[in-house]
């Protein structure tokens, strides 16, 4: 249950990415973060306004260190 209520949230802050995304400011070499409601996890992505496309580098769990997300990109 915990697993599907996980998968859940991520969905649905991809979701608010595509309406929002404005407000995520770039945190690191072009990618930008949200954080995941109700979870300590961190999903870094990029969007492309002209081919309308998001692209996720990682989804972190915030104690993770800035090496895990060089290490993804």
């Amino acid at each position: 249950a915990l697993a599907l209520k996980f998968k859940h949230q991520i969905i649905s802050t991809i979701e608010k990415i595509k309406d929002d995304f404005i407000s995520y400011a770039e945190v690191y070499m072009g990618l930008r973060r949200i954080f995941v409601k109700q979870f300590p996890y961190s999903i870094y992505f990029v969007k492309s306004e002209e081919e309308k496309l998001i692209i996720v580098y990682a989804v972190l769990h915030n104690k993770q260190t800035q090496r895990v997300l060089n290490k993804r990109i």
